[in-house]
């Protein structure tokens, strides 16, 4: 009895370390960034400058800034995000051959497990006339469902009359 239990013992110590163990050995191509690349600095500054425009925006509509302050900071704001859009368009121009490989490996993967890729589904699969938004937001221009009060996006309120109502073609 005692011979069994050091057997399972050692058995459940063995699985364990290999379970720790195999991504050592079976290492993923993943695309992964480094903290201090130039990459990721313009990632995380873009981001930082969007959410302060979006935070911008909302302190406008909530009345804590005159609209002068508002064009003047949302303008240096948007050039900001423009030159960071701009200098990431510099560091990683291979973006979007990557998202080729990256669709191509998807659509391979899908005609292995049997399903079909997207653009190779029957006629029949796809509806007739595509759904499309009927509303917008004034503020961030996102589309919104007919029934919503506020917008899903940036949180402006949606009344029946700011709306566009024009329908996307």
């Amino acid at each position: 009895m005692l011979w069994l239990t050091i057997a399972i013992a050692l058995l459940l110590a063995i699985l364990a370390i290999a379970f720790v163990a195999w991504p050592l050995w079976h290492p993923s191509t993943a695309l992964r960034l480094d903290d201090d690349s130039p990459l990721t600095e313009l990632i995380q500054r873009k981001d930082s400058v969007l959410l302060s425009i979006k935070e911008l925006e909302f302190d406008y509509q909530t009345g804590k800034l005159s609209s002068e302050d508002y064009q003047r900071l949302d303008q240096r704001l948007r050039q900001q995000a423009i030159s960071l859009l701009r200098q990431l368009e510099k560091v990683a121009p291979d973006s979007i051959a990557l998202e080729a490989e990256l669709e191509a490996a998807i659509r391979q993967q899908r005609q292995t497990v049997g399903r079909p890729a997207r653009d190779e589904e029957p006629a029949s699969a796809k509806p007739t006339t595509p759904i499309r938004p009927h509303r917008f937001c004034p503020q961030c221009g996102a589309p919104t469902t007919a029934t919503a009060n506020f917008c899903a996006t940036c949180g402006a309120p949606l009344h029946k009359a700011d709306v566009a109502t024009n329908v996307a073609e």
